[in-house]
């Protein structure tokens, strides 16, 4: 694990009467990034007291250096309990070389000025590295699968030329109807998109293989209002009212391919835990986004 560890003094916190001594940590992921993987930066740290709060946080990449500002607001008041807290930013795909993240940290007490910035900072480096490659495992009829990298070659009947010229795929659809029919040599499906998931009909029990570049597994996912098929990205498997707590407002149904559903208005679920490789159909009240692995 890639992890930095600031001592930061922010004196303005004696303002409420507090002691302000807070170490901030740094966290790169993945330990060893390589131009294959997205590169997720992770700030975190603990704030005095529950009267303090981010007004804002922006980010951006300046050269070789990914620069984050944190804007953070002291009411003033509020239960004295130690509240921790984790931001994760994923930057994508970065060209090889070395990176120093900086981290710039403002604070504002009531209606005062703003102060700051209170500087931390950390550096890590992107080396050229292989592709991955994954196995989906299929079974006889229909599967609703995605995948956890980002395909080389998102051309569909180019991802399912070997299923295909074994006379074992019949048939892929995407959530749109969009479909993929083979044996009559049609295809409407675009390109293979990796935050969605797809259903698959094979003829008998195989496995479809994947090469690429690795996705993070907080990678945001686009949702449409209505029915979404969405991939699952991380490595463990989570439970779904867990998994889908960043969109329980507007979650109206979340579907597995059994047709095992939870239902977070009813507090219904009968889903298994959510794993790698399968899709989930998610019907939602309004668009939003879906982040895996949000930090607790």
């Amino acid at each position: 694990m890639n992890l930095f560890r600031v001592s930061l003094f922010l004196s303005l916190f004696f303002a409420a009467g507090l002691q302000a001594q807070d170490e901030i940590e740094l966290e790169i992921s993945p330990e060893e990034p390589t131009d294959r993987d997205e590169v997720v930066v992770t700030v975190s740290g603990e704030f005095p007291h529950t009267g303090v709060w981010f007004e804002d946080i922006d980010h951006g990449l300046q050269g070789n250096r990914p620069v984050i500002e944190m804007h953070i607001f002291d009411c003033g008041f509020g239960g004295q309990m130690i509240v921790p807290w984790v931001e994760a930013i994923n930057w994508g795909r970065l060209e090889t070389g070395r990176y120093e993240v900086i981290v710039l940290l403002y604070y504002r007490f009531q209606d005062e000025e703003e102060d700051g910035p209170y500087m931390m900072d950390g550096s890590f480096s992107v080396t050229e590295g292989e592709p991955y490659v994954i196995e989906i495992e299929l079974t006889e009829g229909w599967n609703l699968v995605s995948s956890y990298i980002e395909p080389d070659e998102p051309d569909i009947r180019s991802l399912f030329t070997t299923l295909t010229d074994e006379g074992i795929l019949r048939f892929v659809k995407d959530a749109g109807g969009r479909f993929y029919w083979p044996e009559y040599d049609f295809n409407n499906i675009p390109q293979w998109n990796v935050n969605e998931g797809y259903y698959v009909n094979v003829s008998e029990d195989t496995e479809l293989t994947f090469e690429g570049g690795g996705i993070a597994c907080n990678h945001p996912i686009p949702l449409r209002r209505g029915w979404n098929i969405a991939a699952y990205f991380p490595e463990d498997d989570i439970e779904a009212h867990y998994a889908f707590r960043n969109i329980r407002n507007i979650l109206i149904t979340a579907k597995d391919n059994e047709g095992r559903f939870y239902n977070p208005g009813h507090r219904f679920n009968n889903m298994e835990p959510l794993t790698r490789g399968q899709g989930y159909m998610l019907k939602v009240s309004e668009n939003g986004v879906l982040e895996w692995c949000l930090p607790q």
